[in-house]
């Protein structure tokens, strides 16, 4: 009996867009910090191909995993989920929240960033 040759199915069918759409802005944060594949799977004790798939959406990012990122880059979780993903209907903070993170995530010197974070989270506290 002749051999039948299985077609792999196409990984661009089976990703889901809101899984790309994480990835890309994980992908971003990363380099935006000038951290490389290496440099962050060590930070987060994985392979640098896990980072690979979580960014290209392949593999998707487990809630426990995703805090942790978060914390590794001092961003809120819903910076992963802007409206585009989450759908028109989605409630999320708004603009200035998301802004907001986006522009602490931009700060590279790690230092700075959680000073601005500790800073943030206490003007919240006031009454």
């Amino acid at each position: 009996m002749p051999k039948v040759k299985r077609r792999r199915p196409d990984p661009d069918n089976l990703r889901d867009p809101k899984d790309v759409k994480l990835g890309a802005i994980l992908r971003e944060l990363r380099t935006s910090r000038g951290w490389t594949l290496e440099a962050f799977s060590k930070r987060m004790g994985v392979t640098y191909q896990q980072i690979q798939k979580y960014e290209s959406g392949t593999n998707r990012v487990a809630a426990a995993t995703l805090y942790r990122i978060a914390q590794e880059f001092a961003v809120p979780i819903d910076a992963f989920f802007p409206k585009e993903v989450l759908g028109p209907d989605a409630e999320l903070e708004g603009s200035e929240n998301t802004r907001t993170s986006q522009a602490l995530a931009a700060i590279q010197d790690q230092r700075v960033r959680n000073s601005m974070s500790v800073l943030i989270a206490a003007l919240a506290a006031q009454k």
